[in-house]
């Protein structure tokens, strides 16, 4: 009967820790307001194991403590150290007394006023520790049942592991503060009972068996090992039975004495002549199994002995026999292996055993008999959305939230809670023969299907649950709202579950493990770095990041395309789009995507002109318009063509190109026809000053000249910021020549670019009347001379134009004429050559057709009407190039005739 009396002990103690969940799911922060006024004195009473702790207290098995105690005090005959302490956390500072006994109390419970709270087991308690607010007491902290617990002082339990205020950081607990914690199980003390006085009607009694004294072993010095690993040492009971009549086929069970075995150490019972290796396994949270095969190989008959009763099994030749057991080690089942192979038989209690066939078991299997064994628990399958289901002997009935549930209803604040998540309400329900009640029952598995479910406390009486999904994802429930006595349980996750108490985070764990069980997230199309889930904007951190991969110039300048994906341990994970953060309107069906692309102009990055959705099947494109997005059923053509459109449409971004001499599309597009807004055209007006030619390019609509900026120059490499402006002129020497000497960007302000060795400058120069400017450029980039007829001094600057021409008087025996000496000097490049050359008489100029040579000088000659009608060009070798003034026009002339008319003395008109 001890066996029994220990069962139902701890049953009793399971049933009373249900009186805890008053305080799960309250905030402590609401508790804390609920505390009286400060008191000197708030009495605790441990409730000692039964005639365990004598010494303490003389006959009596309760020790009443005053928490507020700041000195030290008795404790039965020994004290209790009474210390102050204190510990900084980042987000708050503890000070507190922690009370210390020089001898563990064995507790079950305590109690405070009309709250008792008990322990899973009974075990050694080495004080505890009141955290003070105010000297009144704000929370007490206990190790016991593996873990920190957290009580309010009237008992009531606030949190578990970190503390109350830690607000889901498991960083802050109490782990680093040196305050009374676990301490070593107290040995056993050996019973010295002798083999003669055992009762030979006991159902079973064990003799610890003296271990052999194991020989010494020498190691030899020139072993490589320095270390022998030893072996578990193997505990051996000798199992004493009654009578039965057995015959030498049949081997007796006894499953309490099969269930002492540890998964840590290898056990053996001696039994008559034949010797038991019992191992035992972990199957899950709730069975195990105990593996039971005897030393000499024999065949058996097995025989099931189980409190004090026996019963035979049909079944022979057996070699291995497999106890597979529930959570206070009820036995379950039992495999046995003979040569056909396995047998199963399942315990109806009594030890009445039954056999069934099954060709696999799993926990299925056992969830389902385990039910039929006992008569206090049940399941529920959160994969039920309507009707009812049953396990055991409970019903449970699936309805939806009613929108009508009265204010009084504890259940009616739930219906609305959170938007985007599905709620189902499970009700359980006592089906008897003669009628099905409302109740409230322990919950031996949550599930989903067949899935199991884990992490959900399982102690705790439960009558009503609501079941969350997110509405695209109904298979997988994140969130659970238990109704345990007068509390709630709020769990969070999938398929393994968390216990949260802290109501003001529910919404952030709820978005939490949306993200993580379903890869939901907010998408913030602002950020170009990695965030977290929620957009970049939680003050809490997660584990996962998004990742965002930047790619500059992406498809052509000046984009920026950002790749946003979802890195799980370093493995990019489909994602569903919940929200874009300060982006209302734009919504996106939640489908998963692969990534998400974002195509920015680089002067404009909080919002991309276009963003794509990469799923597993197509693309989905939405584009930038009147500052929100729509959605578009393809690219413009393509990716370059939609970003030239949507940058024209929304900035009024245009390409110029200065090369082109006729009007042309706004994105530089050849062919237009494809395009919904080919007519939007750049006009290029033409003008020619003196020689030059100069080309405006501008936007006109509808008639009106628009402003406009620039996406890009083509014709030019120029490099420029982000001007508005009103045209683009570009100055050619010729029209065949496609290099602009200058091109001018017009706007609130004119800057114009000057081709300088190959290279484009910025310079300040007159852009009204830029034609010095013009032919200065002309000489140093395409090798024409200007000469200046008319001067009678030098002209041109070494320093500005790279060379200078200085004038001297000639040659003064033509009469009729004056002569002028023009001498070229070109220190950078002394062998220079022409092969252009432009005189220059006032505002005319005339420009010649010669043979290239390394002209080094000119003679003018000046007739009396004072206009240079006779020039000649001579190179380095002394060759002439001759002109004479006729018909308006420099014809040229031979040698003879020049010094004919320069002889003559003859005028020209």
């Amino acid at each position: 009967m001890g066996k029994v009396s220990i069962i139902a002990s701890l049953v009793v103690g399971f049933v009373a820790i249900s009186i805890i969940c008053l305080s799960v799911g309250l905030i402590y922060r609401n508790k804390k307001a609920k505390v009286d006024t400060p008191s000197t004195e708030i009495i605790w009473s441990f409730h000692l194991e039964n005639d365990s702790d004598l010494k303490l207290k003389g006959n009596l098995d309760v020790i009443d403590v005053n928490i507020l105690k700041t000195e030290n005090y008795s404790v039965g005959t020994y004290n209790a150290n009474v210390n102050s302490i204190e510990h900084e956390f980042p987000t708050a500072k503890l000070t507190g007394w922690t009370h210390t006994y020089q001898q563990p109390l064995m507790i079950q419970k305590f109690v405070v006023e009309s709250n008792e709270v008990n322990f899973l087991k009974v075990e050694p308690i080495s004080g505890f520790t009141v955290f003070n607010n105010q000297d009144s007491g704000d929370f007490v902290t206990i190790w016991h049942d593996e873990d920190f617990h957290h009580y309010s002082p009237k008992g009531q339990l606030l949190s578990i592991g970190p503390f109350p205020f830690a607000n889901g950081d498991d960083s802050i607990n109490p782990n680093d503060l040196e305050i009374p914690t676990k301490i070593s199980e107290p040995e056993p003390e050996v019973d010295s009972t002798t083999d003669t006085e055992l009762d030979s009607d006991l159902d079973a009694t064990y003799m610890i068996k003296e271990p052999e004294v194991e020989p010494t072993i020498e190691l030899d010095s020139d072993l490589d090992a320095t270390y022998m690993i030893k072996e578990p040492e193997q505990e051996t009971f000798v199992n004493i039975l009654p009578e039965m009549n057995l015959t030498k086929e049949d081997l007796v069970f006894d499953l309490s004495a099969i269930t002492l075995a540890t998964e840590e150490t290898p056990y053996k019972i001696i039994q008559g002549d034949d010797e038991l290796n019992i191992k035992k396994h972990k199957v899950d949270d709730v069975f195990k199994k105990y593996s039971c095969s005897v030393t000499n190989d024999r065949k058996f008959k097995p025989h099931i002995r189980h409190f004090l009763s026996n019963f035979e099994l049909d079944c022979e030749n057996v070699s291995e026999l497999e106890l597979y057991v529930g959570e206070y080690d009820e036995p379950l089942c039992i495999r046995l292996k003979d040569q056909t192979g396995f047998k199963t038989y399942v315990h109806r209690g009594n030890n009445k055993w039954e056999s069934i066939n099954v060709q696999e078991l799993n926990t299925n299997i056992l969830d389902e008999h385990y039910l039929l064994l006992r008569d206090d628990i049940t399941m529920i399958d959160f994969s039920k959305k309507s009707g009812n289901y049953k396990f055991g002997k409970y019903k449970v009935y699936v309805t939806e939230p009613s929108s009508s549930l009265p204010e009084s209803d504890p259940s009616s604040s739930d219906t609305n809670l959170y938007p985007g998540f599905k709620a189902y309400i499970h009700t359980i329900y006592n089906d008897t023969d003669s009628s099905v009640d409302f109740t409230s029952v322990k919950v031996h598995r949550f599930k989903y299907g067949e899935l199991g479910l884990t992490g959900f406390m399982r102690h705790f009486l439960i009558r009503k649950l609501y079941v969350y999904f997110w509405e695209p994802e109904p298979t997988k429930p994140i969130y659970i709202r238990m109704f345990v006595h007068l509390g709630f349980l709020n769990y969070f996750g999938y398929p393994h579950y968390n216990l949260q108490t802290n109501t003001s985070m529910f919404t952030y764990y709820l978005t939490l493990a949306n993200f993580e069980v379903n890869n939901v997230l907010a998408i913030n199309l602002a950020r170009h770095d990695p965030y977290d889930f929620e957009g970049g904007i939680s003050s809490y951190q997660t584990r996962n990041q998004l990742t965002v991969k930047r790619q500059e110039d992406y498809p052509l300048k000046p984009f920026r395309r950002c790749v946003h994906t979802l890195t799980v341990d370093g493995v990019n994970k489909p994602f569903s789009i919940l929200k874009f953060i300060n982006e209302p309107n734009l919504s996106v069906d939640q489908t998963k995507v692969s990534s998400l692309e974002a195509y920015y102009h680089n002067k404009h990055l909080t919002k991309p002109l276009l963003v794509i959705l990469n799923g597993s099947v197509r693309q989905k494109f939405y584009k930038l318009e009147n500052n929100g997005y729509v959605s578009m059923d393809n690219l413009i053509v393509d990716l370059k063509n939609t970003l030239k459109y949507l940058v024209y449409h929304n900035y009024k971004y245009l390409k110029i190109d200065v090369s082109k001499m006729t009007n042309y599309h706004y994105t530089g597009e050849s062919t237009t026809s494809s395009l919904p807004d080919a007519d939007i055209m750049v006009s290029v007006d033409e003008v020619q000053l003196s020689e030059f030619f100069k080309f405006t390019h501008s936007l006109r609509l509808d008639g009106i000249q628009s402003k406009f900026r620039l996406i890009a120059l083509d014709g030019a490499d120029i490099t420029f910021d982000d001007p508005e402006l009103t045209s683009v002129d570009s100055y050619f020497l010729t029209k065949d020549k496609l290099i602009p000497l200058i091109v001018v960007l017009r706007g609130a302000v004119d800057v114009a670019y000057v081709y300088k060795r190959k290279r484009y400058l910025r310079e300040s120069i007159n852009t009204s009347n830029p034609l010095d400017v013009l032919r200065r450029l002309a000489h140093q980039n395409f090798d024409s001379l200007y000469l200046k007829l008319d001067q009678t001094s030098s002209y041109y600057d070494k320093q500005q134009d790279g060379f200078s021409v200085t004038v001297s008087n000639g040659d003064t025996s033509h009469q009729g004429y004056t002569h002028y000496v023009h001498t070229f000097e070109t220190p950078n490049e002394p062998h220079k050559k022409y092969n252009n050359v432009i005189f220059l008489n006032a505002k005319n100029y005339f420009h010649l057709k010669i043979d290239e040579s390394h002209y080094v000088k000119a003679n003018v000659y000046i007739d009396n009407n004072k206009f240079p009608s006779i020039v000649s060009l001579i190179d380095d070798k002394g060759t002439g190039c001759h002109f004479i003034f006729q018909d308006n026009v420099y014809k040229k002339a031979k040698e003879e005739n020049v010094n004919t008319k320069l002889s003559s003395g003859s005028q020209t008109t």
